[in-house]
């Protein structure tokens, strides 16, 4: 949202400015043009300046967030993390729920000829994404998604690979591998191999 705004703030900002010095030159002999090329001139460098603030203040604020992914991190290896005291799914004997958001799945997989041929959103090998709306919760015994047909639930000793990939957390069990949304997706890998500790 901020990056949208910056590069709008600077294609305006800069076309404004333009646009008054070029309307300012092009009547020199026209007070009231050169006034109206002026504040529009001006008009436009304020653009141009209110872009650069918040560049600067987008650029502070990722620093901000990863400093406090380091931090959170941290509390996470150290074994300092509250237990949720609710959690929608039910839990097991000794077992306690650290995080619960709402996130989507998504599921990629291979057409039939004859949808490909009718399918408009597919990749030219024949490939289709679908997304899967529920709930991700991480426990110290498992990791869940919560969706009546597209759900998993997996227990943390049959996790047998773990990364991030963009804002995607793939969890991979055996040779399904399962890529969820997740928006701090270093965070909660750090989550999952620590939290059968915690």
């Amino acid at each position: 949202m901020t990056l949208a705004l910056v590069q709008a703030f600077r294609f305006f900002g800069v076309t404004i400015a333009f646009l008054g010095a070029v309307s300012g030159l092009a009547r020199m002999g026209d007070a009231k043009a050169q006034t109206s090329g002026l504040i529009l001139f001006l008009f436009g460098v304020s653009l141009l300046v209110l872009s650069h603030f918040l560049q600067k203040s987008a650029n502070k604020k990722v620093i901000t967030d990863d400093n406090n992914i380091e931090k959170a991190i941290q509390e996470i290896k150290s074994g300092r993390i509250p237990a949720l005291k609710h959690c929608s799914i039910s839990l097991r004997s000794r077992e306690k729920a650290f995080s619960e958001i709402t996130s989507y799945l998504v599921e990629t997989k291979k057409q039939s000829a004859q949808e490909t041929r009718s399918s408009d959103g597919a990749d030219p090998a024949g490939y289709v994404s679908e997304k899967h709306n529920g709930r991700f919760i991480v426990t110290n015994q498992r990791v869940v998604f919560s969706n009546k047909k597209h759900g998993f639930d997996i227990p943390l000793s049959r996790i047998t690979n773990l990364y991030t990939s963009g804002e995607f957390l793939m969890i991979q069990t055996g040779s399904v591998t399962y890529k969820l949304n997740a928006v701090k997706p270093r965070l909660f890998e750090e989550l999952i191999r620590h939290a059968g500790r915690l």
